[in-house]
């Protein structure tokens, strides 16, 4: 076989793996609830969400998925979602490896996400609850520096200026934290500005 014929032969593997499909699952509530709240948590959809988990063979998150127990007397609802063919191929790899049904396997991942995910989560925040008392201390702290300042330098000096703009940045970073802990927004590394 030529180069060319080699090149042409990847190419259309590639995009027929990469093109979508429709696929059907019998899921219970609770994992379309954890669908729902996954896409909300991570600003997905449905397809990516699918996809950003089957995309590839990684079978780290499998062991645990396996030991959550599945109830086959709850109640399902049949939904059609558009998936890659290869996410599809490589969910049924696994079923067919694990002698599971594919439904199985996508109804304990989601919740088993969400498990691990919420409890990612709660950990986090309560680090970010420590955290958010310490810079507000040392908001406190910035103001009363700042206005200790405004005492001893001329009103245009440019270390009042500064320690304006320390201060704020301090104050828009403590709104930005209690956003995160109350509301669930993510805060932006790079955004300064963001407060809620």
């Amino acid at each position: 076989m030529d180069t060319q014929t080699k090149t042409i032969q990847m190419l259309s593997e590639s995009i027929s793996k990469s093109k979508d499909v429709v696929a059907s699952f019998k899921l219970s509530q609770n994992s379309i609830k954890a669908i729902s709240w996954l896409n909300k948590s991570w600003g997905t959809s449905n397809k990516k969400l699918f996809d950003l988990i089957w995309n590839d063979n990684n079978e780290s998150f499998f062991e645990i998925v396996k030991e959550i127990k599945y109830n086959p007397n709850i109640k399902r609802k049949k939904i059609s979602q558009r998936i890659s063919k290869q996410s599809l191929n490589n969910l049924n790899k696994l079923a067919k490896k694990y002698e599971m049904k594919r439904d199985v396997i996508v109804e304990l991942t989601f919740i088993s996400y969400k498990m691990f995910f919420e409890k990612m989560l709660n950990e986090r925040n309560e680090k970010h609850r420590k955290v958010l008392e310490m810079i507000n201390d040392y908001w406190d702290k910035g103001e009363a520096l700042e206005k200790k300042l405004k005492k001893v330098l001329d009103k245009d000096d440019p270390i009042l200026e500064r320690m304006g703009i320390v201060n704020v940045i301090t104050s828009t970073l403590s709104l930005a934290i209690q956003s995160e802990l109350e509301d669930g927004i993510i805060i932006d590394p790079e955004d300064f500005s963001q407060s809620c």
